[in-house]
């Protein structure tokens, strides 16, 4: 019923709207999974592997029939580079994160062709182990041949007074490892971003001059904020009252 709203109200007004597919449900998280270590605002086991990529299929599958022509683009997972979201960032797993890409990829162009599929995100930043840590993602999905539409990244550059600079920073070197893969496509979305997030409140002088520099040397690329009316809690930027 909550999602029904959501996707009724954003619809509605004309948006265009971004689906993030994660989470293992503990009913189909594969056994012997070591997932300790979820994120606390997720369920025990969200972060195991499923036990089959059919699940995650029939899930995809399943949403955009509900929602039929109101999803325009699903991610398929969520910052596998944390642990909070990926309990096992090996090969074994990172091949089935490829392989369970690759099935929703051909499922969604047969039956939802209007839809777009970006990758999993990957993390330019260092303390996430940076674009050498997302390429071992990167390289599971070209064995499979790049079942995807456009690549996509999280950006969140810390240091209230760099910030703006340091967003192009990870932005460029991102964008330059995509154009390095042989992909068919070289799109990339920035899925979430925020300033200086969990540090301080941006003035607004200051949201409005590294907004603007992100928004005229990014070229047009797809900005999502994060997380849109939380600056209490989140800080950085106040999204709601800044006009993004």
């Amino acid at each position: 019923a909550r999602l029904d709203d959501f996707i009724s109200r954003y619809a509605t007004a004309g948006c265009k709207i971004l689906y993030a597919v994660h989470g293992t449900p503990a009913w189909a998280c594969e056994a012997g999974t070591d997932d300790s270590h979820y994120a606390p605002w997720m369920p025990p086991k969200s972060n195991g592997r499923p036990f089959s990529p059919d699940v995650m299929v029939e899930f995809v599958n399943a949403l955009l029939a509900r929602y039929a022509g109101k999803i325009h683009a699903i991610e398929v997972g969520n910052e596998l580079q944390l642990r909070e979201f990926c309990a096992n960032y090996d090969t074994k797993t990172l091949n089935f994160w490829a392989a369970m890409t690759q099935k929703v990829y051909q499922n969604v162009k047969k039956n939802h062709p209007g839809v777009t599929v970006l990758a999993n995100p990957v993390l330019p930043r260092a303390t996430s182990g940076g674009i050498k840590k997302g390429q071992r993602y990167w390289d599971a999905l070209a064995k499979k041949g790049w079942p995807i539409d456009a690549f996509s990244c999280h950006i969140y550059p810390k240091g209230p007074d760099k910030c703006g600079a340091l967003f192009m920073d990870l932005f460029n070197e991102t964008k330059a490892a995509v154009k390095a893969q042989k992909a068919h496509t070289k799109k990339l979305w920035v899925t979430e971003y925020n300033l200086a997030m969990l540090e301080r409140v941006l003035p607004s002088d200051k949201q409005d001059k590294y907004l603007k520099k992100i928004y005229s040397e990014t070229n047009g690329a797809f900005l999502f904020p994060y997380a849109w009316n939380r600056v209490g809690d989140l800080q950085g930027v106040d999204w709601s009252t800044n006009g993004a």
